[in-house]
């Protein structure tokens, strides 16, 4: 009787002891999972950011006034800054 009682704490020692080290497995888990959604939402952003500049310079690329380089002999274009339905936002 005492060897069953003894094995019997020992499985549940052991029971005891894989659940604290799952239960430790799964909080490490779940941190590296919130640092990977934090590094994918900084690289969604950095994407939107990088999208929107590719958008400028192709618009800036295309543009009629890409080839003046004063306008109205008082105006230097330096750079898009972004493009409407009806018009173009210069930096001058």
């Amino acid at each position: 009787k005492s060897e069953g009682i003894d094995a019997e704490a020992g499985m549940l020692e052991d029971i005891l002891m894989h659940e604290e080290i799952y239960k430790c497995r799964l909080i490490s888990i779940k941190r590296e999972e919130e640092i990977v959604l934090r590094e994918r939402d900084r690289y969604e952003l950095e994407k939107g950011r990088l999208i929107r500049e590719m958008k400028r310079i192709r618009d800036e690329d295309g543009s009629r006034f890409n080839n003046f380089q004063i306008l109205n002999h008082r105006y230097a274009l330096l750079n898009l800054l972004g493009k409407g339905g009806f018009s173009e936002v210069y930096k001058v």
